[in-house]
């Protein structure tokens, strides 16, 4: 499982992950899309990079680690 997050340029922690909502991040952890797919994350990550240019090299592809299942519908 994989999840996108967005990282403080400064120290490099973690102040938000991809939920797939309208704004796109979330502070809450337990929002974040996972992605069961490396590639399907690369390339959503790919499409934030390019929306929010000025945080391109913020936004990272993780293993998730929270050890949460995907949701199925």
């Amino acid at each position: 499982m994989y999840c996108i997050t967005l990282r403080n340029k400064f120290d490099k922690t973690i102040i938000g992950w991809y939920d797939a909502s309208a704004s796109n991040f979330s502070t809450d952890q337990r929002r974040a899309k996972l992605f069961v797919d490396r590639i399907d994350a690369d390339a959503v990550a790919y499409q934030l990079r390019r929306m929010y240019p000025r945080l391109a090299q913020d936004i990272e592809v993780a293993p998730d680690s929270s050890h949460r299942q995907l949701q199925r519908p």
